[in-house]
């Protein structure tokens, strides 16, 4: 009897029903003719109306037979989703109330009885839809409670079923405090998944809710818009990070010593550490990380750990021993280390980060300073083959329109002296940039990279710019780039 064809499809459902009660008994509890119900397992329309009598005469859940998600019978389900699912099958004869109102009616001489026939349809409409928000809200405040400490404890598995039940609960809801910390989670996970595009469409949303969503922002909005900022400043979006973070403390309410104030304090001084504002950063850093505790303030900590890095107040042995482990430290050093290309300190950033960070999200980060690492110690025919490989990799984001493969390429072909590979690494990494929209910034931890490969590899003007823009950042307070002149 099961259609293959329709699997997933609500015919495919009424196929299984079918399989369970009988077509005979299907026909009789929905007061429907035997070939009616025959012709929806064979890929027919099934009219709403006969959604609805499945659902009511069956004890049916509406979200299995309408979307094929969560237990087809209500018995299955806790008493809030039960309540749930009664007011989704109300939605569904509204739906069909709906649908039997021919708008080309209204034309006619009983337009308004059929305009009527709308008014009271969605009217109903309303209703459902606000008794549907008061049953969803405490089911996703509970579900969004659940799926944020299973993101925090990185039970993926959990994390993601319960945020594909968030994101149907979510469509139910008209809470815009649940939906915005929702859209707030969904984008987190994006992030640690590595799906650039989404986590940057979802940035955008909440940005959008917090900003437009009250008058006087707390600590919970100031939190969304820092993740927001950082995730913008990863992606070379650093002015509009800023942009966010200025307003966002414009808007702040009078507490601004709060966690969130305090979170976005720490990413603007991140957004300034990068963009050559260095001893602006280090003092917003040192006033922000007080405000901070736990992860926030571990993140905080290897924002400081990079400015002091680049300044030359510490080497990486004393930025290992600061502070405290953390994944996002460990990161730091791997990428100080793998742009100043000393063998002995990427060694030991290498072995930091593998006893103090996790490979999920980032792996391609510990695999190319171990390619680093390889060339630096001579190990040609390894480091050559897996630096071929890095170039050839598949680009799976246009989130961020410059190349770092090129870049990483032509410093891995630089250090292992082949000449011809890494200048052609490097004009395509130099077109890359030229083509890169206005208002992206590659950002100074991957300017110090290229701009180091234009030492050795550019032109005579190219050399000239790179020698003058690492004595201006010298000036600046970037001491660590002294040494790439005497190189």
């Amino acid at each position: 009897m099961r259609n293959q064809n329709n699997i997933g499809s609500i015919n495919s459902r009424i196929c299984e029903l079918v399989d369970k009660y009988t077509l005979t008994v299907l026909a009789r509890r929905t007061d429907t003719p035997a070939a009616n119900v025959y012709r929806y397992t064979t890929g027919a329309k099934v009219p709403a109306d006969f959604c609805a009598k499945l659902a009511r005469e069956l004890s049916l859940s509406p979200a299995w037979i309408l979307h094929g998600t969560g237990n087809p019978s209500l018995e299955d389900v806790s008493a809030d989703t039960s309540g749930l699912a009664g007011s989704l099958l109300e939605l569904v004869r509204a739906m069909a109330a709906v649908e039997h109102v021919k708008i080309g009616a209204l034309s006619g001489k009983p337009n308004l009885k059929t305009i009527r026939e709308l008014s009271d349809a969605m009217i109903r409409y309303e209703g459902i839809r606000r008794r549907l928000n008061e049953l969803s809200a405490p089911a996703l405040r509970r579900v969004l409670d659940d799926l944020r400490g299973a993101m925090d404890r990185a039970d993926m598995a959990l994390t993601d079923e319960l945020s594909h039940a968030a994101a149907q609960l979510g469509r139910l809801c008209s809470d815009t405090k649940l939906v915005q910390e929702l859209v707030t989670l969904q984008g987190r996970l994006a992030f640690s998944n590595s799906n650039i595009e989404n986590m940057l469409k979802l940035t955008r949303r909440v940005t959008t809710f917090a900003i437009y969503g009250s008058n006087d922002l707390g600590s919970d909005e100031l939190e969304t818009l820092a993740e927001n900022m950082a995730a913008l400043t990863s992606l070379g979006r650093s002015q509009e990070a800023l942009r966010i973070g200025e307003a966002a403390l414009a808007l702040a309410a009078e507490d601004q010593c709060s966690s969130g104030a305090s979170r976005v304090k720490a990413e603007l001084a991140l957004v300034d550490i990068v963009n050559g504002r260095l001893h602006l950063g280090l003092q917003k850093i040192s006033d922000a990380r007080g405000g901070l505790t736990g992860h926030h303030r571990a993140r905080a900590d290897g924002i400081l750990v990079r400015a002091l890095l680049y300044s030359s107040a510490i080497d990486i042995p004393t930025a290992i021993t600061m502070y405290g482990d953390s994944r996002a430290k460990a990161r730091v050093i791997l990428d100080y280390a793998s742009t100043v290309e000393c063998e002995d300190e990427l060694a030991e950033a290498i072995d930091y980060w593998d006893r103090a960070a996790d490979f999920r999200g980032a792996w391609q980060r510990r695999d190319r300073a171990g390619i680093l690492l390889a060339a630096l110690k001579g190990e040609t025919s390894t480091a050559r083959q897996a630096t071929a490989a890095v170039v050839k990799e598949e680009l799976k984001s246009s989130a961020i329109p410059v190349d770092f493969r090129l870049i990483v390429g032509a410093q891995l072909y630089r250090v292992l002296g082949l000449e011809k590979e890494a200048a052609l690494c490097f004009r395509k990494a130099c077109k890359s940039m030229r083509d890169t929209p206005n208002g992206f910034f590659l950002g100074l931890p991957w300017l110090f990279r290229h701009t180091r490969n234009a030492l050795v590899l550019g032109n005579k003007v190219q050399q000239r710019d790179a020698k003058e823009f690492f004595k201006r950042h010298v000036e600046l307070g970037y001491h660590f780039v002294s040494g790439f002149l005497t190189t």
